[in-house]
This record gives C-alpha cells, sequence and structure tokens, in this order.
C-alpha cells in the first residue's frame, strides 16, 4: 500500500466505508512471509539515474517506493481494520 504510515488505517477505513455490507475487499501480498524492508516514500517518483544493462547508457527514471510487511504482521493490521483474511 503506497501510502503514509499515518494514512494507513484512513485506507482501510475508505475500503470498508465503499463495500455493501457483505461485500468483499481484495489485498494482494507478496513476498516469502518473513523480510521486512520500507524505503523512504517521500522519494518515490524522484528522477534517478540508471544504467541499461549491458549497453551503459544513462537514463533518468523515477525511484520506487515500498513497504514489505511480515505476514504475521499485515494480518494483524487487517484484522484491527475490522476485516477478516478469507483463503482460497
Amino acid at each position: 500500500m503506497f501510502v503514509l504510515e499515518e494514512h494507513r488505517e484512513k485506507y482501510y477505513k475508505f475500503i470498508s466505508d465503499h463495500l455493501n455490507e457483505n461485500g468483499k475487499a481484495l489485498i494482494i501480498v507478496l513476498g516469502d512471509e518473513n523480510f521486512e524492508k520500507e524505503t523512504n516514500i517521500e522519494d518515490a517518483f524522484k528522477l534517478e539515474d540508471r544504467v541499461i544493462a549491458n549497453s551503459n547508457v544513462k537514463v533518468k527514471v523515477p525511484k520506487t517506493s515500498c513497504k514489505i510487511m511480515k505476514k504475521y504482521d499485515i494480518s494483524k493490521e487487517i484484522e484491527k481494520n475490522k476485516f477478516t483474511i478469507e483463503k482460497q
């Protein structure tokens, strides 16, 4: 979820407010369940120089931002915001 930490619960509330009474939201989680990493969201989309592989050509591309959470932590965050996890 690409939002500042202080807006994460607001984001879940927004989803909840727009669902029907028995509606479902699809939240996709990628990762190995144990690795955590967080980059600075303020740097997202700032241009940086990168070199194209095997060409030595420099190009400017926007930076990316991500927050990778452990499975336990994202599960607790989802449940804390009054969603249930349904496994298929």
